[in-house]
């Protein structure tokens, strides 16, 4: 009807805060990523990374980081490689799952331990 408002259920109010909170912890794991990073990063690899997380799309702009550690061998705190692998749980069934698994696992945790 036209004009009529539309309450939220509580399943779907709380569906939207769970994803607010795995955004908020995601953009929260790329900037420790990029602190980490930053002194072996290109402006234009830092700028990649803060405008695309910006843009609201922290699942590339962790594919990127991570790559980005992977490749120039960039050392790690042990707790931010159990976040990105805790991370990279919840897209077990993505088409880059393996990928990214494959540099946690055979580069970043090695680092870690």
């Amino acid at each position: 009807m036209r004009g009529e408002i539309r309450h939220a259920n509580t399943s779907e109010l709380h569906s939207e805060a769970v994803v607010k909170l795995r955004h908020k912890q995601e953009s929260n794991l790329v900037w420790a990523l990029i602190d980490a990073a930053k002194p072996h990063m290109s402006a234009g690899e830092r700028n990649y990374a803060v405008v695309t997380l910006a843009a609201g799309d922290s699942f590339a702009a962790m594919r990127q980081l991570l790559r980005l550690v992977a490749t120039k061998h960039i050392p790690l705190r042990p707790h931010i490689v159990q976040m990105c692998t805790r991370w990279l749980d919840a897209y077990v069934f993505h088409e880059e799952y393996e990928d990214l698994r494959g540099l946690i696992e055979g580069f970043l945790v090695p680092q870690a331990i």
